[in-house]
């Protein structure tokens, strides 16, 4: 042990005094090649003109030839012009209006990747002051439905007198008129407090798609005020009063 102990100490001496060779353990370890990240590629579309595009793992280029933007049935949409964006985006800008009801995919095939550009960003753009759901008029000539659903072509409205009553009850079936934001809306003429409703609602078929065309079912209103069980008919409701709040706050549970 006082060998070991003699040794190591003049090995350390001798690193001090610059007479030690030593190599350092990190430089005996071959060095590690660095791996390039593997071509990604993300897109949105934010208006019918502008489809933004994240490109890495690849050399970024603006050569219209390189980028191939289809739709869901392999139709090639001409482009116009590919601009930088900001420091890490793309701006694809098609020659023609997209249908935004529809499905898109951009390609870069010299990279083989491909992606479907999501409409998130043109979501972000939509805004409307309407309320949502079943509202009964205050003086209860009418009750207004509205709904939003931006990438329909077509939502139907169904009134049912009962909680369960079969689809093909349906007391009155209405279409809905679309704005320009994406709400979907319709006016009864009449005070419908009580009265049961769910929806279908139809458009394109293809990838990230869900409508009745190929997905029959009828849906329940996100904003209604009252629902029947999870996945069962909403029921319009008038507007209630809230309660005034307790003076002294909610009282112990005794």
């Amino acid at each position: 042990m006082i060998t070991k102990f003699l040794s190591a100490n003049v090995f350390l001496l001798a690193i001090f005094l610059g007479q030690a060779n030593v190599t350092p353990a990190f430089s005996q370890t071959p060095a590690t090649e660095i791996t390039k990240a593997a071509p990604s590629l993300r897109a949105e579309v934010r208006t019918p003109r502008a489809v933004w595009a994240h490109v890495s793992g690849i050399d970024r280029t603006f050569d219209i030839n390189q980028f191939k933007l289809v739709d869901s049935d392999g139709k090639i949409v001409p482009l116009a012009r590919i601009l930088p964006n900001t420091a890490t985006e793309t701006l694809i800008v098609p020659a023609v209006d997209l249908d935004l009801t529809r499905s898109y995919f951009l390609e870069i095939p010299s990279a083989q990747i491909k992606a479907r550009i999501r409409p998130d960003g043109w979501f972000r753009t939509l805004f409307s002051n309407k309320p949502l759901g079943a509202h009964v008029a205050d003086d209860r000539s009418s009750t207004t439905f509205g709904i939003f659903s931006p990438r329909a072509q077509k939502v139907k409205l169904y009134l049912y007198d009962t909680a369960y009553a079969p689809k093909a009850d349906a007391k009155q079936i209405i279409e809905m008129t679309r704005d320009n934001d994406g709400v979907w809306e319709a006016v009864v003429p009449r005070d419908l407090h009580a009265i049961f409703y769910d929806f279908t609602v139809h458009g394109q078929a293809g990838p990230g798609l869900f409508f009745h065309e190929t997905h029959p079912v009828h849906i329940s209103d996100p904003y209604a005020r009252a629902q029947v069980e999870a996945q069962g008919k909403s029921r319009v409701m008038r507007a209630t009063i809230p309660a005034t709040p307790l003076a002294r706050g909610i009282p112990k549970m005794e």
